[in-house]
């Protein structure tokens, strides 16, 4: 039996996974900013200090790659959403006893929204 809760936050899987693609970058592109900053302003620093700074954005790219492995292993919400519903509907007695025209409705659905997924994902 599917919730309220359930439907909640199958609608809300993009907007967590466009949250998760923004901190991945802003992981990756952090250090790199700022390291092309610390070796203009501060080359003639200690080894100690630039050690230091390079384990801090050590952190950061660990945390883009959580971030990256977070955004892969999120579905969108239309494929949520056929992951939930279609073995529904094909083991659903009642829905296998329905006509051919409905059968054909509900093919051509399913078509379009794979043709769309494919389409998404060649871009």
């Amino acid at each position: 039996m599917i919730t309220m809760w359930d439907v909640y936050w199958i609608t809300r899987l993009n907007g967590i996974l466009i949250a998760a693609w923004v901190l991945f970058f802003l992981c990756v592109l952090f250090p790199i900013i700022f390291l092309a900053i610390y070796d203009c302003e501060y080359s003639r620093e200690p080894k100690q200090r630039k050690l230091n700074f390079f384990k801090k954005a050590m952190w950061l790219w660990v945390g883009a790659l959580m971030f990256l492995f977070i955004a892969l292993l999120i579905p969108t919400t239309k494929k949520a959403v056929a992951i939930y519903m279609i073995p529904k509907i094909a083991n659903n007695e009642q829905v296998q006893k329905l006509p051919d025209n409905a059968l054909k409705f509900l093919n051509g659905k399913f078509e379009a929204w794979i043709a769309d997924m494919t389409e998404k994902g060649k871009e």
